[in-house]
């Protein structure tokens, strides 16, 4: 079974390929990506203005361990919101044409609607069903999005490609509206959430789609780029590496997709 990359390099390579097709154009998508890609944590000291910590030493282990979950947390945000940029980028370069519903014309519902459009007659990227599976599965299960989860219908004007996007659009907005809950840690004072995990299927989902912008936006186009010197073959036809560019390789001496 193939393996996926982390999150960081999955960012990294997408950002060289695109940025490899159009140096000029997708120049600014592709320093948000390297931003998100070089993300390692954040730093978050939880209890450094908390004078009661050190009166209860069971408290104390609530509030240490609600220091490590919500770090996780936080550094999940960080890299998804950074991803994020890098998609509104993206769809501002590639234009999708407008939603042909006047009501649903905003940018990310025109992108929905064209990744959704082209893939009713062309094969999916794979695993993209699968990792929206995780998602949905994860959120209908999580206490911090109980609303979100309660919109997992997939609309009618949008097809299940672009499905993924819609939802995390939500996701997006619940962050940027100050609505979302920041977990806590589990019954026995354990650093145990699925919310940070939520968050990167989410950020997996948002770099499928933009991989999915760009193979519609230049399924015409004969475009072959170079890849790094980590690859057998570096040379590959973009929309084949679009399709397979988050996947793991073998082992640094093998290039599984030549």
């Amino acid at each position: 079974m193939r393996v996926l990359k982390q999150i960081n390099q999955h960012c990294y390579d997408l950002a060289e390929a695109v940025v490899t097709v159009r140096p000029t154009e997708m120049c600014q998508m592709g320093e948000w990506l390297r931003v998100a890609a070089d993300i390692k944590s954040v730093n978050l000291d939880w209890i450094r203005f908390d004078d009661q910590f050190g009166w209860c030493s069971n408290a104390d282990r609530y509030e240490l361990a609600k220091q490590d979950v919500v770090r996780k947390h936080v550094t999940s945000m960080a890299v998804f919101l950074f991803v994020w940029g890098a998609l509104e980028a993206a769809v501002e370069a590639i234009s999708p044409p407008p939603h042909p519903d006047k009501s649903r014309q905003g940018k990310i519902n025109s992108a929905c609607h064209y990744i959704s459009k082209y893939f009713k007659t062309t094969l999916t990227i794979r695993p993209y069903r699968e990792v929206l599976c995780q998602f949905t599965g994860l959120l209908s299960r999580s206490a911090s999005f109980q609303r979100l989860a309660a919109e997992l219908s997939l609309p009618t004007h949008i097809g299940e490609e672009g499905f993924g996007l819609f939802i995390v659009y939500k996701l997006r907005n619940e962050f940027s509206h100050g609505d979302t809950i920041f977990p806590v840690p589990d019954d026995e004072h354990r650093p145990i959430s699925d919310d940070p995990t939520i968050v990167k299927v989410a950020t997996r989902i948002v770099l499928l789609s933009i991989q999915m912008l760009f193979l519609v936006r230049y399924a015409d186009e004969a475009i072959t780029i170079d890849r790094s010197s980590r690859y057998v073959n570096p040379e590959i036809p973009l929309n084949e590496w679009l399709r397979i560019l988050h996947y793991k390789q073998d082992d640094p001496g093998n290039d599984l997709f030549s």
